[in-house]
């Protein structure tokens, strides 16, 4: 299980540790995040890496700070315990507080939350074929933050 960044009270990290179940124990990754993330959203892949998504930053939070609010994105491969940024393929809109739901075809999408401004009802789909994130042309039609989203039997989301 991967423990990655938070807040701790004020400090937002870019450190992650490691959980084994059968241990019980804890270790450090060596290796830190490329951004520091709190409420940010963690998606585990088909291919064993885990996709981290958005959140803050721990700069000032006000909106007329954007870089406070994450549009980027990084990948943990736990065979090399490294991360590795997205960029410069950003997300096509800052977002915390948001879902990330992987999709049967491997991609991820990514709805709703805070954009550094306002809560938003815009949604996204990450496709690391393409290295790309691309805008749904249609939104939700209620902004959503603090929500749910969960991947239906049929394969809608």
């Amino acid at each position: 299980m991967l423990i990655a960044g938070g807040d701790g009270g004020g400090s937002v990290y870019n450190s992650a540790e490691l959980f084994d179940p059968t241990s019980g124990t804890f270790t450090a990754v060596t290796a830190p995040m490329t951004s520091p993330r709190a409420i940010h959203t963690a998606t585990l892949l088909p291919n064993g890496k885990v996709l981290l998504a958005g959140g803050y930053n721990g700069a000032p939070a006000a909106p007329e700070v954007p870089a406070a609010w994450n549009n980027t994105a990084e990948l943990f491969d736990p065979t090399s315990g490294m991360f590795t940024s997205l960029l410069p393929n950003t997300m096509t809109s800052p977002r915390a507080l948001h879902t990330a739901t992987l999709m049967a075809d491997g991609r991820v999408l990514l709805v709703g939350g805070f954009n550094g401004s306002a809560v938003s009802a815009t949604a996204e789909l990450a496709d690391f074929s393409a290295r790309s994130f691309a805008s749904l042309p249609a939104g939700m039609t209620v902004a959503r933050l603090y929500h749910t989203a969960t991947l239906l039997s049929s394969g809608k989301y």
